[in-house]
């Protein structure tokens, strides 16, 4: 055991000097990316809420034909604008964010609107005014602001060799004596009275400990979004590339007369999943695509969300497309980009990554503070042994003169 967390510390330590910059980079950005929604709100307050309505918001049907109106009169040519998907969360002051098809004489084109759901009318348009600091945030995190060619392999190789150092850190963390009551009880409680070179110590030690089974997990899938050849290799060890590939094909039957309005459907999806806290609805591009209507749940709901599409002709439900329908593969590949972005579990997750996100940029700090101070205690234990006489053990004759 002690040849193990011997090797185990030289690993550690000159693994981590080799990707600890890099990795502090990539969870310093990683955590800006996690906060996007709340950056975004606070910087734009009045897209994402309205003013307070007495009475209630409008129905479906009614709602969006006074949004097409609106929006194909604010045109100096002739348009019509027509609705493409619309993304609808529970609150009395939330705006409705919708998808917008536009078509005049000469061109077509699609535009973001942020609506009133009680007067029908858009109240802003266009991305986030931060959506470009968060591009460049983003492109930081993957490949360093480089080329891809080169930046992507520099962030997939940091994540593998970041997975060795948080594996042989694990090592170096088991007390010396496995059945030692105190020893695990002092590796298991954070200290941060004993001085502070005891409190560096327990922050990069006890801290890394209760995140390394999640930043393992951020490793692995950074690894495999950046790498190549690990991504094509992981998927054939799962068996992905001989899985059934999942099919969801839904089509509407032919019908006549006037389609069923969007409120009966809405109803009807009401009560499939009377606990959504939000809807995203997405037209087909014609009038027998089916509409697919996809229940987004509170705070801790999982990331695969399961749509459901309905008959636009009598509001029938044509099916379903579930977690549950996917083969073993697919279940697996389905939920690694989810868990990297901190997704799996809706906002508790990114909450809880974001936690993380902050430990592994302490991490990374706190081990090359760790480094330093090893450096300097050796240093100047040098300094000291170079100033102090050697004694000659084999000669115990005084240093005086015999012949007097």
């Amino acid at each position: 055991m002690s040849l193990i967390k011997k090797a185990a510390r030289y690993l550690h330590r000159y693994l981590g000097w080799a990707s600890g910059l890099v990795v502090l980079i990539i969870c310093a950005t990683g955590a800006i990316l996690l906060v996007q929604p709340e950056v975004e709100r606070a910087l734009e307050p009045g897209k994402y809420t309205i003013p307070r309505h007495d009475g209630a918001p409008l129905d479906w049907d009614e709602f969006i034909a006074r949004l097409e109106a609106s929006e194909s009169a604010s045109f100096a040519e002739p348009t019509t604008v027509t609705v493409a998907r619309i993304i609808q969360e529970r609150g009395a002051r939330r705006a409705t964010y919708l998808l917008l098809n536009a078509r005049d004489a000469h061109d077509s084109w699609t535009y973001q609107c942020y609506a009133d759901p009680y007067v029908g009318e858009g109240v802003a348009y266009g991305a986030s005014r931060a959506l470009e600091f968060f591009r460049t945030v983003r492109q930081l995190h993957t490949r360093l602001c480089l080329p891809a060619k080169i930046g992507r392999p520099i962030t997939g190789y940091s994540c593998l060799v970041f997975m060795l150092v948080l594996l042989t850190g694990l090592i170096r963390w088991l007390p010396r004596r496995l059945n030692n009551k105190s020893l695990w009880r002092n590796a298991l409680t954070l200290t941060l009275t004993k001085g502070g070179s005891r409190a560096l110590f327990d922050l990069h030690n006890v801290l890394g400990f209760y995140s390394a089974l999640i930043l393992l997990g951020l490793a692995f899938t950074g690894a495999w979004l950046g790498l190549g050849w690990f991504r094509d290799g992981f998927n054939r060890s799962i068996g992905l590339e001989t899985a059934p590939r999942p099919i969801r094909q839904f089509d509407c039957p032919a019908w006549q007369g006037e389609p069923a309005t969007l409120q009966a459907i809405m109803d009807a999806q009401a009560q499939q999943t009377p606990e959504a806290c939000a809807y995203d609805i997405r037209f087909g591009k014609s009038a027998h695509a089916p509409l697919v209507i996809t229940p987004r749940p509170g705070f801790a709901g999982f990331c695969y969300q399961t749509s459901y599409y309905w008959d636009r002709g009598n509001a029938t439900l044509l099916g379903v497309d579930s977690y549950k329908a996917l083969s073993g593969p697919y279940k697996v590949a389905s939920i690694m980009l989810p868990f990297h972005k901190g997704q799996i579990f809706s906002d508790f997750s990114r909450y809880l990554f974001l936690l993380i996100c902050l430990i592994a940029c302490m991490l990374a700090a706190t081990g090359y503070w760790l480094s330093f101070n090893r450096w300097r205690r050796t240093e100047q234990s040098a300094k000291a042994t170079e100033g102090k006489p050697k004694s000659d053990k084999n000669n115990d004759v005084p240093t005086t003169d015999v012949n007097r």
